[in-house]
């Protein structure tokens, strides 16, 4: 199961010109056992969002 999280960090938006707008997302995929989150697979993918256009950018 792939899944996202927020790291809490900004940065400014080339497409819509927002100090700020690009938060900064990480997406990685966890190993399930019965329903049970173990650990982490695959590689971790880095990427920014902005939260006000919605273009994402590589990290």
């Amino acid at each position: 199961m792939e899944r996202t999280r927020s790291l809490g960090q900004a940065r400014f938006c080339a497409n819509c010109q927002t100090k700020d707008g690009a938060q900064l997302y990480e997406s990685y995929t966890r190993f399930h056992f019965c329903f049970i989150p173990l650990c982490k697979t695959g590689g971790e993918r880095r990427f920014y969002r902005c939260t006000t256009c919605g273009a994402m950018y590589p990290a």
